[in-house]
């Protein structure tokens, strides 16, 4: 396809968001032909969200995509469903990536069903109207900004629920292995992500892209004009790597592997050496940038905290603590100290104390920590009891969602249900939720 050939040309050039964002426009251009011939065009919105919404999509991104849409339809009318396929069934054609639909509902349903997730909120902050009825738009604009606004004292607990939940990365190859992850390693596109969300809940950045993003911070002194450069550079060349991988791939490879590496190092004119040389140089930069501003924001939440606080966070941290000490925080009625030990922890016994200080604060009417139950889903050490515990959370308006799919997707899990003994009805959960 010319247009691919194009695009192909301009990071080839040098310029890998300028090629991304080409890509975004032609995955919208794909979404508003299929929403005009549709007939519900005035009945609904249809919005790129999370790196789509941003403009940073690659040729096999998943594209996620949310419909919003006014009292006339519903979740399953038969348009709807007819319309989801013709879109998924479009950018195929294109041979783009994959569709995953965000969510589906009124403006007022997807904005409360998200407020209780980190993940979905943070994700609200990205979104761009494709096609569709733009007062709709417009309408769950607003509301997301009125749902979402938060005080001075809740920008730092999010961003400290940030720091631990950018921590599930920590397991992927990072930039200086043998087969480093260009997305999810250190000092791939999710370092990179973080810095957005930080300028977007902190610094209120109206920039839509993550040059936009990185000027914003540079302007609040958060990264020198140093800093500033190597993180735009380094992002140029990872969306570049990543879009010359996607291009040569038949799907999402974002592996550095020796495959991946002779592939490229050949249609890119260069030398294999040259590949792991440049991107390690480039990812090594935004890591280090990013490490010292997450240890900032540490420092000045541990400074606002107190000093009682932060020691606690210490032990928390220290794999040396004893148990007993580990089970009190646990159950602690500090939410922040539950959620340091559900990440940190790697004792079943622990975790399942986590559990139950969670019951706790719900029965003293503080409600359930939203990012304390993903925590719990994520750990691989959690155990049998307390994921079931999880998947029996009612889903009505998807703010569980995304803690039953990270149930779901534990290794942990999928080890679990290849043992003949197993619980039938944790299967069925399962079985329900995939």
């Amino acid at each position: 396809m010319q247009e691919k050939a194009n695009i192909r040309g301009i990071y080839l050039a040098g310029d890998g968001v300028q090629a991304s964002r080409h890509i975004t426009s032609l995955a919208a251009r794909i979404v508003a032909n299929v929403v005009s011939n549709s007939g519900l065009s005035d009945h609904l919105a249809v919005t790129l969200v999370g790196s789509s919404g941003r403009g940073e999509m690659c040729f096999k991104s998943d594209i996620d995509y949310m419909i919003l849409h006014d009292r006339a339809l519903s979740p399953g009318d038969e348009r709807m469903e007819k319309l989801k396929k013709e879109l998924s069934q479009q950018c195929e054609k294109y041979g783009l990536g994959d569709l995953s639909c965000f969510g589906v509902g009124t403006d007022k349903f997807i904005t409360s069903s998200s407020k209780f997730s980190l993940t979905d909120r943070l994700v609200l902050d990205d979104t761009y109207l494709a096609a569709g009825n733009q007062q709709i738009y417009d309408e769950f604009k607003d509301n997301v900004r009125r749902e979402f606004a938060v005080s001075p004292r809740e920008v730092e607990d999010t961003l400290l629920d940030m720091l631990f939940i950018y921590r599930r990365f920590r397991d992927y190859a990072r930039f200086d292995s043998d087969e480093p992850d260009i997305k999810k390693g250190r000092g791939g596109l999710r370092d990179m992500q973080f810095l957005i969300q930080l300028a977007k809940i902190k610094y209120k950045s109206g920039g839509r892209g993550v040059m936009e993003c990185i000027k914003d911070l540079e302007q609040h002194n958060v990264v020198t004009a140093d800093e500033s450069k190597k993180l735009q550079d380094g992002i140029n060349h990872i969306l570049t790597i990543r879009n010359e991988l996607h291009f040569q791939f038949s799907q999402e490879k974002d592996n550095l592997d020796a495959v991946a590496v002779s592939t490229i190092s050949k249609t890119m004119n260069t030398t294999e050496e040259e590949i792991l040389t440049r991107y390690r140089e480039h990812a090594r930069n935004i890591y280090e940038i990013v490490r010292r501003v997450k240890r900032q924001i540490r420092s000045d939440i541990e400074h606002s905290q107190g000093p009682r606080w932060t020691e606690a966070l210490k032990q928390i941290e220290d794999p040396e603590t004893p148990r007993e000490e580990m089970i009190a925080y646990a159950k602690s009625s500090n939410k922040f100290l539950r959620l340091g030990v559900a990440w940190n922890s790697e004792d079943p016994e622990i975790l399942r104390n986590v559990m139950e200080g969670e019951k706790t604060a719900k029965s003293k009417g503080d409600g359930y920590y939203w990012s304390v139950l993903f925590a719990l889903a994520h750990n691989r050490h959690t155990s049998i009891g307390v994921y079931d515990w999880l998947l029996d959370f009612n889903d009505a308006g998807n703010p569980y969602r995304k803690i039953h799919i990270e149930v779901v997707r534990n290794p942990t899990v999928t080890k679990l249900l290849k043992d003949a003994t197993i619980s039938p009805t944790f299967k069925e959960k399962v079985d329900r939720i995939t």
